[in-house]
């Protein structure tokens, strides 16, 4: 496999974009009490893909669509619902995995993290199953070049 060549525009590009991000996470931190690093790396991981579709053609990029599409969506249902996610994750952490309510930073840390790991797991699944399920629906063919449903073979003589 060839190794595409990127150029050292797009790689100054991808580097502002990612530095970006996490200037604004860092913005949002004060207003956040506890900012996802899941869905901090899952945006990143689309804004890479978002790279992929630009430069894909034909079934490959339909599965870049698709995995675009799902993961953005799951990311803003995710942001609308953020307060009720993380205050339900807390307590079947605290209940199931240490049987206390968290009191030190350590605990705290370690449910951020885990949680954070789940909500990467979760959204890159579900991304993946869309993009998938796009590229298998999706054909190489042009319209000109797939067979008319209406034109069958006139019967023999």
């Amino acid at each position: 496999m060839r190794w595409p060549r990127v150029s050292i525009v797009e790689s100054m590009a991808a580097v502002a974009i990612v530095a970006a991000d996490f200037a604004a996470l860092r913005a949002m931190s004060p207003t956040i009490p506890n900012p996802n690093p899941g869905m901090a790396a899952m945006v990143v991981v689309l804004e890479v893909g978002l790279f992929r579709v630009a430069r894909r053609r034909g079934r490959s990029r339909a599965f870049w669509v698709g995995f675009e599409v799902a993961g953005w969506v799951y990311v803003l249902a995710h942001m609308a619902w953020c307060r009720p996610i993380w205050r339900r994750s807390r307590s079947l952490y605290e209940a199931y995995v240490l049987g206390v309510p968290i009191t030190s930073s350590d605990q705290g840390f370690r449910f951020i993290l885990s949680a954070g790991a789940l909500q990467l797991a979760l959204s890159t699944a579900f991304a993946l199953l869309i993009g998938l399920a796009c590229r298998a629906a999706a054909t190489d063919k042009t319209p000109e070049e797939r067979p008319c449903p209406d034109a069958s073979p006139s019967p023999p003589a």
